[in-house]
């Protein structure tokens, strides 16, 4: 899912009543390997939220806790957010002990008559992935597809619908043989700048798994810019060392009259003679 500021006020949310210990619980059908959770928190500035309007401040001090079996009173794993103020509008849970096995995630207020919302959810886990529906937009991408557009084509790869995807659309992109992930998901970017300082074109849109095109989402929306200069690069730090497979680029397809004025064609073309590099440890030299 994408944020409040794309989809609109209180749209595609959780949202309980201003109450003590608001609460909140997903039930994963049965026992997994937790690797890491995912919290998405509203972005939204709005005059009717505490401490400035910035409605994030609400989950200040939430705490996650994995839960497994029919002991719901004991948790097998508790997170408690450590901010001051602010905990942020993506938050990755990656302290999950190794092993760790849960069959129910719980995020809560304690002691707090407050509302608790939340834009999405995420809990990853390395077991079954086969058994993964195709409907979860988290897998979004995780493998290149078999029919991988050849490099003369400058639009989005044909997986992507061409219209607004709902969740039956999304392409089953999980091969039966042999799981692929995709490990640059929700990791720390940064770009050697940000576009008017606008947040709309902040780095880390390049790795929030919403592959919808412009032609769907809008004309410079889901996207991150630079500004023009020499040199310009983003990149994904993955947080370890992994076997990387294989690397999927999605780029502009908007034709844009500015584009067709000044580079002659489609906004694609900006990315013309880009280089990919993959370094691991030494920032240096590149082992790709």
């Amino acid at each position: 899912r994408g944020f409040e500021t794309e989809a609109g006020t209180d749209t595609d949310i959780s949202h309980t009543n201003a109450e003590f210990n608001p609460f909140w619980h997903v039930l994963l059908g049965s026992p997994v390997v937790i690797d890491s959770v995912v919290v998405h928190n509203r972005d939204l500035l709005h005059s009717l939220c505490p401490n400035g309007g910035n409605c994030s401040r609400r989950l200040k001090g939430f705490r996650l806790e994995i839960f497994n079996g029919a002991d719901g009173a004991n948790a097998v794993f508790t997170y408690d957010d450590p901010s001051s103020d602010d905990p942020g509008h993506i938050i990755p849970i990656t302290t999950v002990p190794s092993g760790t096995i849960g069959d129910r995630v719980r995020i809560s207020l304690p002691n707090k008559n407050e509302h608790l919302v939340l834009i999405e959810v995420q809990v990853f886990s390395y077991e079954n992935p086969s058994l993964v529906p195709s409907t979860m937009r988290t897998q979004l991408p995780s493998v290149i597809p078999s029919n991988r557009p050849s490099v003369k084509q400058s639009v989005v790869p044909s997986t992507v619908p061409s219209s607004l995807p709902t969740e039956t659309q999304l392409p089953s992109i999980i091969p039966s043989n042999r799981p692929l992930y995709n490990v640059a998901l929700n990791k720390s970017t940064s770009q050697s700048s940000t576009y008017l300082n606008d947040p709309k074109y902040y780095s880390f849109k390049a790795v929030d798994g919403d592959v919808r095109p412009e032609s769907v989402v809008g004309s410079g929306n889901g996207l991150t810019t630079t500004n023009k200069e020499i040199n310009p690069w983003w990149e994904v730090t993955l947080g370890t060392s992994v076997v990387i497979e294989s690397i999927t680029i999605y780029n502009r397809d908007l034709v844009h009259d500015w584009c067709t004025a000044n580079l002659g064609g489609n906004c694609s073309i900006r990315l013309k003679g880009f280089r990919l590099e993959i370094f691991n440890g030494d920032g240096v030299n590149a082992v790709f």
